[in-house]
């Protein structure tokens, strides 16, 4: 295990702001700043960094913590990961007992996913020699051909999977390699007949895909002769789901936020033509229909895309697919159109095509304009039918738009071309959306039969009084020692409250400010910490803070004596049944606490 000291000297070196800039635009906002939530899909921002105390939390989804959560929310890491990735960044060096093994609380999911890491990591570099070495003369010249220089193909870390059915395994078997780990990351399979294992790929160009920590998690290949399919991808797996990933993002996002957009292509081979034409923001899919979730990745680097697919008639119903999921994510799409039968690597790869290339990213329509064109083609506008499908084709690129005016703008448009008035327009878009809104309600109808949701208890106002209390002793440390005169940890009911507490009223005042870190660390659960985040950044309402405060204080402390006197009330009426003689003692506290009790007023006034 890792120092609490390494940890500690990590944190204090990484500036959560900083690390924070790279995905989030953020405002200053009185001592604060805050940004669009990276975490979930909003457009008036929530999520809050107090720079003072390096913590940050969203008041919409409620994701909270410091600098290492942070960085393990948005990269999907675990925390000997994020450590480890937030060391390399401040230049410190990792103690070498950090890779000592997993620890005693890791599951045994984490275990498995530690070594298919290495695993996809340790096929990666086989893959590589091999293109590198006599077997990949034939994949080299393709690439050369194809117009990847040695530096593109080294930077994406491209191999080669020489032909026969026994290459990789009789490698991993050599190093002692699980093959049925293998088996689980979709590089072999098991035959029926024979029951003996081979490689899935064969005579192949290898794409390692990786994730955003640029930790390999998959593999796709092309295939250099005539077998089919042309590409392969690896089966879905413990650490790969394709609907989740881009293709190179790992090594765009930089020149994304940079240049604040994406360019979205459909291959391995159109990324590579991107970047070694210059274009180093290309992503690609996997394969299928953009989804709602890569959307949402994207949105931490840039709010603006270009879609460059291929020309064909499957390529534009991938546009619209894709166009479709993006709504809601805060990614304004835009499609670039290529002459018939081309794609990107066509055009990058012929005469003057990066000039072109950019010709037709400056040319690129809008998703009303495209969608628009191509129903006018697919449909016959003169008649009703026609008329009908081309306004449910566009509904989405229509009643999403949030800006009013640009909707007004696109109903009238479509109304003058297909010669209704734009109150038909509008009735029959509300129509389809009222469609959409039904089926949404059945699939979310199912999935609440499948589990019922809880509904919260309203705060009580103990609750409130423990929680405004807990909000001012972590946030300035003269009302901790005020609270610390009068309070011990039994004085709250609340769990969380009570793990804070504990913290805050046994520690050293001088050492306030690590306290606030440590009470956040002793969160067991990610919902506790979240609500400790939010203690420690939302701002005390208005008002009279120190009388509130120190009534909130006596309001607990009558709680906690109302308390006490009700259990010494049943030790009195045990007694009684039974006969026996009630201590003096026992009755003296309870003249005490009634006596106490008197003097308090109600709950504290916010």
């Amino acid at each position: 295990m890792v120092s609490k000291v390494f940890v500690d000297e990590v944190r204090q070196q990484c500036d959560l702001v900083e690390v924070a800039s790279q995905f989030v635009s953020l405002k200053r906002q009185g001592k604060n700043l805050v940004g669009l939530c990276p975490f979930h899909e909003e457009r008036t921002p929530s999520f809050t960094i107090a720079p003072d105390k390096q913590l940050y939390y969203c008041f919409g989804c409620q994701a909270g913590g410091d600098v290492f959560n942070f960085v393990m929310d948005i990269e999907g890491l675990t925390f000997p990961e994020a450590l480890r990735y937030l060391a390399e960044r401040a230049g410190l060096s990792m103690p070498e007992s950090v890779d000592s093994g997993p620890s005693e609380q890791e599951s045994q999911r984490d275990r498995v996913k530690r070594y298919l890491y290495r695993l996809a990591e340790f096929a990666a570099q086989y893959f590589g020699e091999q293109l590198d070495g006599a077997d990949g003369a034939r994949a080299r010249e393709y690439l050369e051909k194809r117009g990847i220089s040695p530096e593109i193909h080294q930077k994406y870390r491209l191999g080669y999977a020489p032909d026969g059915w026994q290459n990789l395994c009789t490698k991993l078997r050599r190093h002692n390699v699980s093959l049925r780990a293998a088996e689980l990351l979709g590089l072999i399979k098991r035959s029926q007949k024979k029951g003996n294992y081979y490689d899935v790929f064969r005579d192949r160009i290898m794409f390692p895909i990786s994730d955003l920590s640029g930790r390999v998690i998959a593999f796709g290949g092309r295939v250099l002769g005539d077998d089919e399919p042309k590409y392969l991808n690896s089966a879905e797996n413990l650490l790969f789901s394709k609907g989740k990933v881009w293709y190179g993002l790992n090594l765009a996002r930089e020149q994304i936020r940079r240049r604040d957009r994406a360019i979205i292509v459909e291959g391995y081979m159109d990324v590579l033509a991107c970047a070694s034409a210059g274009w180093e923001e290309a992503v690609a899919t996997m394969g299928t229909a953009m989804t709602e979730y890569q959307g949402r990745i994207l949105a931490r680097y840039t709010r603006n895309a270009l879609i460059a697919f291929d020309s064909d008639a499957a390529g534009a119903t991938a546009v619209m697919r894709s166009m479709k999921n993006f709504y809601g994510t805060g990614v304004q799409l835009r499609v670039m159109e290529f002459p018939e039968g081309q794609d990107p690597d066509d055009v990058l790869n012929a005469p003057g095509g990066s000039e072109r290339f950019e010709a037709l990213a400056d040319e690129a329509k809008s998703f009303f304009e495209f969608s628009w064109e191509l129903a006018q083609n697919r449909y016959d506008v003169t008649e009703s039918e026609g008329k009908a499908n081309v306004i449910r084709d566009l509904a989405v690129a229509i009643t999403h738009e949030e800006d009013p005016v640009i909707r007004a703008d696109r109903i009238r448009f479509l109304a003058e071309r297909l010669r209704l008035p734009e109150d038909a327009v509008r009735a029959h878009l509300r129509h389809t959306r009222q469609q959409e809104h039904s089926l949404s309600a059945r699939e979310k109808g199912s999935s609440d039969k499948r589990g019922k949701r809880q509904r919260s208890t309203p705060p009580t106002g103990r609750y409130r009084a423990e929680q405004f209390v807990i909000r001012l002793m972590l946030q300035d440390p003269r009302y901790l020692e005020l609270a610390r005169e009068r309070l011990t940890t039994e004085d709250f009911s609340d769990t969380v409250h009570q793990l804070v507490a504990q913290v805050l009223l046994h520690a050293p005042l001088e050492e306030w400010s690590d306290v606030q870190v440590k009470a956040l660390n002793e969160c067991r659960t990610e919902e506790e910490r979240k609500r400790v985040a939010r203690l420690m950044i939302e701002e005390v309402p208005p008002g009279d803070v120190e009388r509130i405060f120190s009534d909130s204080v006596e309001f607990l402390l009558k709680r906690a004596k109302e308390k006490r006197l009700e259990r010494l009330q049943l030790q009195v009426a045990e007694k009684e049944r039974a006969g026996e003689v009630i201590p003096p003692e026992l009755l003296a506290e309870q003249a005490s606490l009634l006596k106490e009790l008197q003097g308090y007023g109600g709950c504290p006034k916010k």
